[in-house]
């Protein structure tokens, strides 16, 4: 899911959840945990909630994880 975010959009849990590949409630809760940690923000609009990464900080450190987790996996 946070890699989904990272294109700068804000997506709906049920968005989220499909292309995590996860159920609903699933997704829901792992987004509960992601805004209490202050790594996504959920904006409400309507009936519908929308999460988006919390800064650009974030999104760096995401890029810099996936750096590290890359250079490690690839022999």
């Amino acid at each position: 899911m946070l890699c989904a975010l990272m294109d700068g959009r804000a997506w709906t849990a049920t968005e989220l959840s499909a292309v995590a590949d996860v159920s609903a409630s699933t997704a829901s809760a792992h987004l509960a945990r992601l805004c209490e940690q202050r790594f996504v923000v959920a904006l409400a609009q309507g009936r519908h909630r929308y999460f988006r990464l919390a800064s650009h900080d974030i999104a760096e450190l995401l890029e810099r994880l996936m750096g590290v987790a890359w250079s490690t996996s690839v022999p």
